[in-house]
């Protein structure tokens, strides 16, 4: 790989050890879902804590899969295991809690991997192939974090940090945020700091189903000063909040409200279309922001706020679990400023409400 150039999300090309830690039957269910792909493999069950160190101590899977609803798991105790074997993990849950809800034993949230609904034998005719798909992507960026991870410490391409100085914006009338795998904790690291009489309106649209948006919501209400929301067609948006818009959502930026698309066959993403709104209505004044996440989604979008005038910032490769949203849009040059999460919150805090 050549220096500069993002680390790139693909499909694991070897078998995925994965190691089930749940206390329930559908342990065993699990394990014949993944045992019957070519591609993983599961290489032990536990349902306890105990039992769970052992495992991931000897037999060091690639992948965690942790339930965070069973009563018998002991999550601060995987948590602090998981941290220092250095094992990624997945968390499993019925929706809509799956391991979004606020309490102190899912705090593990933070650093999971993706969040994914727990297959059943009732929901797997419909739901198999999505669920593989995204056990796959899993898989898929601990492999890349791996990679980066290793060209980092060789001195890999060069990083251009959020400035310090005063090229930075003061003013904006609306800040627009897309973030997939692994950025949710990445939302919240960038909007911890923020200033609830100073922030801007924030539109977040997060690659994560439906299903688990109102437990997102409340998980990052508990841990950021401005007020979470859902976003729903006819919002009014308000300054000092931030409004949540599943990825499968399309909405886009009408004067000061969001509004539902109806194209039959959209032929832009429902990133790219929001972003490209914001950059309709709001032009210069507009901030965007891409975050941790697989593919090239939002780089259209941001290259429509670019071309408008807005201020477009984009995560870091080497702190992205998947750097492939950012990395698309840095490909494009369309990205003004690149650093961390925190960077970016910094960056943010500074920014002023300009009513438009």
């Amino acid at each position: 790989m050549s220096a500069g150039r993002p680390c790139q999300a693909e499909f694991t090309s070897t078998v995925t050890r994965i190691f089930v830690a749940d206390d329930g039957a559908s342990a065993e269910f699990l394990r014949e879902i993944v045992d019957a792909e070519a591609d993983m493999l599961v290489v032990g069950v536990a349902r306890d804590g105990r039992h769970m160190a052992e495992g991931v101590r000897t037999l060091r899977p690639d992948l965690v899969l942790l339930d965070a609803e069973a009563p018998q798991q002991e999550p601060s105790l995987f948590s602090r295991l998981l941290a220092q074997l250095g094992t990624p993990f997945a968390m499993l849950g019925s929706a809509p809690c799956v391991g979004f809800e606020v309490r102190p034993s899912h705090a593990l949230v933070s650093h999971a991997v993706d969040v994914l609904e727990k297959p059943t034998p009732e929901s797997l005719p419909g739901k198999k192939e999505a669920f593989l798909l995204r056990l796959r992507r899993a898989a898929s960026a601990v492999a890349v974090r791996k990679r980066c991870a290793l060209e980092s410490d060789r001195g890999g391409g060069p990083v251009t940090f959020v400035p310090e100085a005063e090229s930075h914006p003061n003013q904006a009338s609306l800040v627009v945020i897309a973030a997939a795998m692994g950025g949710h904790p990445c939302v919240c690291e960038a909007l911890q700091e923020l200033i609830p009489e100073m922030a801007p309106p924030i539109v977040v649209i997060q690659h994560m189903a439906s299903a688990f948006m109102s437990g997102f919501a409340a998980w990052l209400n508990a841990r950021i000063p401005l007020r979470v929301r859902l976003a729903t067609d006819g919002a009014e948006l308000e300054p000092g909040a931030v409004f949540l818009v599943p990825g499968t959502a399309r909405l886009r930026v009408e004067g000061s409200r969001l509004v539902s698309l109806h194209e039959q066959a959209p032929e832009l993403s429902a990133t790219d279309s929001l972003f490209a709104s914001a950059a309709a209505v709001h032009g210069a004044r507009a901030i965007g922001v891409l975050l941790s996440g697989a593919g090239n989604d939002g780089a259209v979008g941001l290259d429509a706020l670019f071309r408008a005038g807005g201020t477009t910032l984009t995560q870091r490769a080497e702190s992205c679990l998947v750097p492939g949203m950012p990395g698309a849009a840095a490909a494009r040059g369309v990205s003004k400023f690149s650093g961390t999460p925190a960077q970016i919150g910094r960056l943010l805090r500074r920014v002023r409400w300009q009513n438009s």
